[in-house]
């Protein structure tokens, strides 16, 4: 296998854990946190930037990028950039509002 090809699958199968383990944590553990959107924001620009310090050898150099990205999606969830914005929008739309009923009795005392 090439070169090419060889990194193009690495970052395709790591594109799917990631993904797949931010929505575990999400469901499990992320919901439960209460965190500040843009601490998260800041911490994750933190280790964008100190991971090309680390050594790029074997699988240590994806282990930056992952924590960057699954900060990146908390933070973007967190903002209301993710599919749960549209959920809310569709239950506001959906809910249904229930009025009173007019009372005909009491119009008939006003005279």
């Amino acid at each position: 296998m090439s070169g090419g090809v060889r990194t193009f699958l690495e970052m395709l199968g790591f594109a799917i854990v990631i993904i797949l383990l931010y929505n575990i944590a999400k469901k499990y553990l992320l919901s439960k946190i209460k965190v500040n959107r843009w601490v998260l924001l800041t911490i994750a620009l933190v280790i964008l930037v100190l991971g090309g310090f680390l050594p790029q050898k074997g699988i240590l150099k994806f282990v930056p990028s992952a924590f960057f990205v699954m900060l990146l999606l908390w933070f973007m969830d967190l903002s209301g950039w993710g599919a749960a914005r549209y959920k809310e929008k569709a239950a506001k739309k959906n809910k249904v509002v229930i009025k009173p009923k007019a009372k005909p009795n009491r119009v008939k005392n006003n005279k």
